[in-house]
C-alpha cells in the first residue's frame, strides 16, 4: 500500500502511444503546467502488487491525449507490458499549494460517508464525467456511485477522515 500523507496520485498509465514508447496518461488534474513540473523528479509506480520508481523524461499533448514519455521505456510492447494500467504517485512535497476550499481529489479514497450522524460507507474511487462521480463501498458492501457537487456533500472533512452526505433521497 501508499502511503497517503506522503504521496499523491496524479493519474493512470493507459495504453502505449507512437513507436518511442509514449504513454497515454489519465491526469486527475487538469493542470499540464504542473505535470509538466514532474519532469526528472522521482514518481512512484502502483499497480496491484508492483511498486517503483519511475521518471517522467516529456509530456505532450496530442489531441485529445496527454502522452507521457517515461525514463526506459523507448517501445510500445515494453509499455503496454510494464506500465499499462498502472497510477502513478508525486511525492506531496512537490504538491501545487491548494487554497484553503481546496483539496485533491485522490484524497477523497477512504473516507467515511456520514448521513445524519451515521457512518454508511467510505469513498473507495472517484472519476470524472460531467461532474466528479464518488464510487462508495455501502456498509452493506454494496457498491454504489454519486455525484461529488456541492448540492449533496458537505466540504470533506480531512481530520476526521469523513465527509458528510447532505441528501437521503440518494440513498433510495
Amino acid at each position: 500500500m501508499i502511503n497517503k500523507d506522503a504521496y499523491l496520485a496524479i493519474g493512470k498509465l493507459h495504453a502505449p502511444f507512437a513507436l518511442k514508447g509514449g504513454v497515454k496518461f489519465l491526469s486527475y488534474s487538469e493542470d499540464v503546467k504542473a505535470l509538466r513540473k514532474l519532469i526528472g523528479k522521482p514518481l512512484l509506480f502502483l499497480r496491484a502488487q508492483e511498486k517503483f520508481t519511475i521518471h517522467i523524461e516529456r509530456v505532450e499533448i496530442k489531441g485529445d491525449s496527454l502522452i507521457l514519455f517515461l525514463a526506459g521505456y523507448d517501445n510500445p510492447e515494453m509499455v503496454k507490458e510494464a506500465l499499462k494500467g498502472g497510477e502513478l504517485y508525486a511525492p506531496r512535497s512537490l504538491a501545487s499549494t491548494l487554497a484553503r476550499d481546496e483539496f485533491y481529489l485522490s484524497d477523497l479514497i477512504g473516507l467515511e460517508i456520514i448521513y445524519e450522524g451515521n457512518v454508511i460507507g467510505q469513498c473507495v474511487s472517484y472519476f470524472e464525467a460531467a461532474h466528479t462521480v464518488v464510487e462508495v463501498r455501502m456498509q452493506s458492501g454494496e457498491l454504489r456511485y454519486f455525484p461529488f457537487i456541492k448540492e449533496y456533500f458537505d466540504m470533506p472533512n480531512f481530520t476526521k477522515k469523513a465527509v458528510v452526505l447532505l441528501r437521503g433521497d440518494l440513498l433510495e
